[in-house]
């Protein structure tokens, strides 16, 4: 799911939760999944559908903040 698609979402009020957890395939780096009301969950992408991820979450939370989330989920 891109960036612009959980923020048209989120402002049509849909039900959306954040997750932030370790990218499986390199442990250093996290990614942030959004998961539906139906328990479907996407990578977050950018517009250009590259994925988003980072080895600083504090990026990921003023990110989130900015999209209109109240609160985001640490999986370690």
């Amino acid at each position: 799911m891109n960036i612009t698609e959980v923020k048209e979402r989120l402002m049509s009020g849909e039900e959306l939760v954040a997750e932030v957890m370790r990218n499986p395939a390199e442990l250093t780096e996290w990614l942030i999944w959004i998961r539906e009301s139906s328990g479907k969950s996407f990578m977050l992408s950018s517009d250009d559908d590259i994925l988003i991820r980072s080895t600083d979450t504090t990026q990921f939370f003023y990110m989130l903040k900015s999209f209109g989330f109240r609160q985001a989920t640490v999986i370690f």
